[in-house]
């Protein structure tokens, strides 16, 4: 069965959401989802940091939990 890591909670700062990632992907897990959506600006750097963190290799997906109109995602 395929599984993912899920985290990268938007409160996370840089630093602790490439932490987090990372680890999912040490641990062998070839997909991780992340949050976003909560200040949309920071997306794209927040996005970019979490896949330097776990390579080009490793799916990664995000959440927004309706934060975005159909547009904005």
């Amino acid at each position: 069965v395929p599984v993912y890591g899920s985290g990268g909670f938007c409160s996370y700062s840089l630093e602790r959401l490439r932490e987090h990632m990372a680890g999912w992907a040490a641990l062998g897990m070839r997909r991780v989802k992340m949050k976003v959506g909560r200040d949309p600006g920071q997306d794209v750097a927040r996005v970019a940091a979490a896949r330097q963190a776990v390579g080009p290799r490793v799916a990664l997906m995000v959440d927004a939990n309706g934060a975005y109109e159909r547009k904005q995602a």
